[in-house]
């Protein structure tokens, strides 16, 4: 995942709402589909998010899992001739990196690893541009990927090096040139 750095020139407006949004770290680039990887900035807003979920049955069981971890220490280190310094406070993004928790991404095809990695990593990024989808995907894997996404409400913008492919039906297709002109695209049954 490539996260767009901002963009000197005007010639693109992204928008939400009808209101103009910065590209850097709002747009998401995704040109390598074989090899999807959540970043670490990415993993460390789950962490949190994991964190503020405050489930009242897990509550009891995070304070009690972090005073046995402090206790444990303390009591380790006791054991030894010299004395060891430690966060006497425990948090679960600790815990969460300690354990290396990641989100699986990997699925049993490629166009399903796709729908993985969007769906965990839609609430930072604004907007997903998948590059080339038509040369890596077939039509019915696209129209998948397309409609569990759009079900989720998260939407795309597909950038093609050609028109040469079937539209789907809700798909909007604008083709522009080298000028950034907009060419009027035939549609293709």
């Amino acid at each position: 995942m490539d996260f767009v750095e901002e963009n000197e020139s005007n010639d693109l407006v992204f928008s939400q709402n009808f209101e103009p949004f910065s590209i850097k770290g709002n747009v998401c680039f995704v040109s390598d589909y074989f090899n999807l990887q959540v970043s670490p900035t990415i993993i460390k807003k789950l962490y949190g998010y994991l964190e503020k979920l405050r489930l009242s049955d897990m509550e009891r069981e995070s304070g009690e899992l972090k005073s046995n971890i402090v206790m444990y220490l303390s009591r380790a280190s006791q054991l030894c001739d010299f004395d060891f310094d430690y966060k006497s406070e425990v948090s679960l993004s600790d815990l969460f990196k300690m354990q290396s928790l990641k989100p699986k991404i990997d699925s049993f095809d490629t166009a399903s690893s796709l729908i993985n990695y969007l769906t965990v990593i839609n609430k930072y990024p604004k907007c997903f541009v998948l590059l080339n989808m038509h040369l890596f995907f077939g039509s019915d894997e696209i129209e998948m990927i397309f409609n569990t996404l759009k079900y989720q409400g998260i939407y795309l913008i597909f950038l093609e090096n050609m028109f040469s492919f079937q539209r789907l039906p809700d798909e909007n297709v604008s083709v522009i040139d080298k000028d950034l002109c907009e060419i009027v695209a035939e549609t293709k049954k």
